[in-house]
């Protein structure tokens, strides 16, 4: 698993989740999706997690959340389908 920079990785994150956002009534989940993506870059600490978040439409972004507040401890994002095409795809 590559390291990396965290606390820049993480700013990064949320700028680019930010940016894909920007009507008002979608800023409590857009906080929701922040956190969750926080949490997960932080959990995982990897560059290819990372990028794979920061390659996320906003609407994967909402799928991603209600899988992770609804599997809880369950869901593991390197082994979801999404997150291992991507990684084919991209590696």
């Amino acid at each position: 698993m590559l390291q990396n920079n965290t606390k820049s990785t993480h700013c990064n994150i949320n700028a680019d989740i930010k940016n894909k956002t920007t009507d008002k009534t979608t800023d409590k989940t857009t906080d929701n999706i922040d956190t969750i993506v926080n949490q997960l870059s932080k959990k995982y600490n990897d560059v290819n997690i990372d990028n794979y978040l920061k390659s996320l439409s906003q609407q994967d972004l909402i799928v991603l959340q209600i899988a992770v507040t609804h599997l809880k401890t369950s869901f593991n994002l390197e082994k979801s389908i999404g997150y291992l095409n991507w990684l084919n795809v991209n590696n």
